[in-house]
């Protein structure tokens, strides 16, 4: 079995990715037993790790209010699972995982999660660490660099071509992935970006008949 894995992102392109399997001997050998280092892993529910928040829902119960009428968001399910790395009993590194539980392997899955942060932490397979900032990103409406030339070689890599229907992009209906039979397909990873950029702006996804199209709503909507 390979020890590194091509994963195919969200935004349509690859990277790789070295497995845990791959990367724990390597950690066990930087951070020996016999050197006094120890791996522990804790879990506890999400709720207890926000105990002011835990005293509001309790209030509210005993009020015999429903959490959600006053403002307080759903209570959150699943367990956080925190891996620490010791060093004669001192905490020096730790990596968390959180894990809804609700069948079989769940609880294993989070331990192992928690053990992936914990190795990424101590530098061994820190890119996962840049999904999450990109997430992050993401959520605040900003783009970088890197992913606005991304978008763009997406726009540029085919020429376009000129489709006998009127181009013009929709903002209310459901999408197509497909053009019509005499129009060329959409690339599923422009077609990603289209419905990426549409939810970073809040907005329904537009509806694409054809490549040319497409790329007019991906730059329309870089462009907004």
């Amino acid at each position: 079995m390979a020890d590194v894995v091509k994963i195919f992102n969200v935004d349509g392109s690859t990277s790789e990715y070295e497995k845990l399997s791959s990367r724990w001997p390597k950690f066990l050998k930087m951070f020996p037993v016999d050197k006094g280092y120890s791996v522990i892993i804790d879990s506890a529910e999400l709720l207890a790790k926000k105990p002011a928040a835990l005293e509001l829902y309790k209030a509210a119960l005993s009020a015999g209010i429903n959490p959600t009428d006053v403002g307080l968001p759903a209570i959150g399910v699943g367990m956080v699972f925190e891996a620490k790395l010791l060093k004669d009993e001192k905490v020096v590194a730790v990596g968390t995982a959180l894990k809804a539980i609700s069948q079989y392997k769940d609880w294993e899955i989070g331990e192992t999660a928690a053990r992936q942060r914990l190795a990424a932490a101590c530098g061994l397979g820190g890119d996962v660490f840049d999904t999450d900032e990109l997430s992050d990103m993401g959520d605040q409406g900003i783009a970088s660099d890197q992913e606005k030339t991304e978008q763009q070689s997406l726009i540029e890599e085919e020429p376009v071509v000129e489709s006998k229907k009127e181009s013009k992009p929709k903002t209310t209906a459901k999408k197509k992935v497909k053009a019509d039979d005499n129009d060329e397909t959409i690339p599923p990873a422009l077609m990603r970006q289209i419905e990426h950029q549409a939810t970073l702006k809040s907005m329904e996804v537009p509806e694409v008949r054809d490549l040319a199209e497409a790329k007019v709503v991906l730059q329309a909507l870089l462009a907004a």
